[in-house]
């Protein structure tokens, strides 16, 4: 196990990144992989650091998705954007399985990178057609193949999110 042969002070050091992690996600809705990846990436490699989010990622998602009224709403709003999504994951571990960790953070920097620009500049992009069968199942290709390299959700989910406008609570459990 990944936890068993680790010194107690990188121990510490996880659980702090899951503190801090957590208190972000709790504030903002979301944020627990991006801090706790962006953090652990120091001390852990990342592709153990992925799989350290895996377990915490699935829970607290599970509580978010079913805390509110919307669920029924969301999935069929999002149906075509689900399924793909949860499909091409497995393209994207077995690339996260073949891939030399560097690879990796570069892509997880540049994934954040652009994604940090995007919020800074107040930028809103939204998809034309949102509501499409093919443009969803395009978008959760996408986002798939990047969870499953990544564990990280956050593009081209947001741009979906922003095209749907839905309301902070039917944001955060579409989240």
């Amino acid at each position: 196990m990944i936890l068993s042969n680790l010194p107690t002070l990188t121990f510490f050091y996880i659980l702090l990144a899951y503190f801090i992690g957590g208190i972000t996600q709790g504030i903002l809705g979301v944020g627990l992989i991006t801090v706790v990846i962006s953090l652990l990436s120091f001390v852990v490699d990342v592709k153990e650091t992925i799989a350290l989010v895996i377990i915490p990622t699935i829970i607290t998602s599970f509580f978010q998705m079913i805390n509110g009224n919307n669920l029924r709403k969301i999935s069929i709003d999002t149906k075509f954007f689900l399924i793909f999504s949860t499909l091409i994951i497995i393209p994207g571990v077995i690339l996260l399985k073949t891939l030399q960790s560097d690879l990796i953070l570069i892509f997880i920097a540049i994934l954040l990178f652009v994604n940090s620009s995007l919020f800074l500049s107040n930028r809103i992009i939204s998809i034309p057609n949102h509501k499409s069968s093919i443009i969803q199942s395009i978008t959760g290709s996408f986002n798939g193949f990047i969870i499953g390299l990544t564990s990280i959700y956050t593009m081209p989910f947001v741009f979906l999110l922003q095209s749907l406008k839905y309301e902070k609570e039917k944001t955060v459990q579409f989240m």
